[in-house]
């Protein structure tokens, strides 16, 4: 099966990410958005033409949207999201965390298999 490659791709979602803030979070939502941007300038206007072209890999998968996405955040920071501070927040303190078990002995319970 041939897999889906449009070169006009990674700027129309670059541009879905930067006109609607919302789609920055949330996956799902960008895909929805460039379906409807997709069906507005092409001839897959109705939902079974829709589906059939996403399963004939004549238009890219979410999973596609997602990494073209992630690779357009990668490059423009500004464009990753509301939540992204928390995560890297949350990120640091697990990191903080593991690193001060890393040393600490950690005590062992065994089960000696004697029964009482």
């Amino acid at each position: 099966m041939k897999r889906y490659f449009d070169p006009k791709a990674m700027g129309y979602v670059q541009d879905i990410l930067e006109r609607i803030a919302r789609t920055r979070d949330n996956d799902m939502m960008l895909y929805k958005e460039y379906l409807y941007w997709y069906t507005k300038f092409s001839p897959y206007a109705s939902v079974v033409g829709l589906v059939a072209a996403i399963t004939d890999d004549r238009i890219p998968s979410p999973e596609h949207i997602s990494r073209l996405a992630r690779k357009i955040k990668v490059k423009y920071p500004g464009l990753r999201g509301k939540n992204r501070l928390a995560r890297e927040a949350k990120t640091r303190q697990i990191k903080a965390e593991l690193k001060g078990t890393k040393d600490a002995t950690i005590p062992m319970t065994y089960d000696t298999g004697v029964i009482h």
